[in-house]
């Protein structure tokens, strides 16, 4: 007979790393302060979350050279798909209550 437990566990692990909503917070009790940031002006990707930040600490992504609407920016332009990648990871730290020196 087959258990059913590794399938409830697989499914648990799945929904929780599920990004909640561009620019949402995941709502319900949450005793640590987990905060989803995913700011409304960059592009909002399926299943994935800009950063995350849990009690004083902020966990980033990679991120990467997309406008809002999810566009490469200078397509062939190294400079300004590296502007663009440290402009959305200054969006994504401010949001997060930190700068490029922290």
């Amino acid at each position: 007979m087959r258990s059913a437990v590794p399938s409830v566990v697989i499914v648990t692990l799945l929904a929780a790393c599920v990004a909640p909503t561009p620019g949402g917070i995941r709502s319900g009790p949450d005793p640590i302060g987990t905060r989803y940031i995913n700011p409304g002006t960059l592009a909002a990707l399926p299943g994935f979350t800009h950063a995350v930040r849990i009690g004083s600490t902020l966990y980033v992504s990679g991120e990467v050279a997309l406008d809002s609407m999810g566009r490469l920016v200078g397509v062939g332009d190294l400079r300004a798909q590296a502007a663009q990648a440290f402009a959305n990871l200054a969006t994504v730290l401010r949001i997060g209550g930190a700068t490029p020196a922290d």
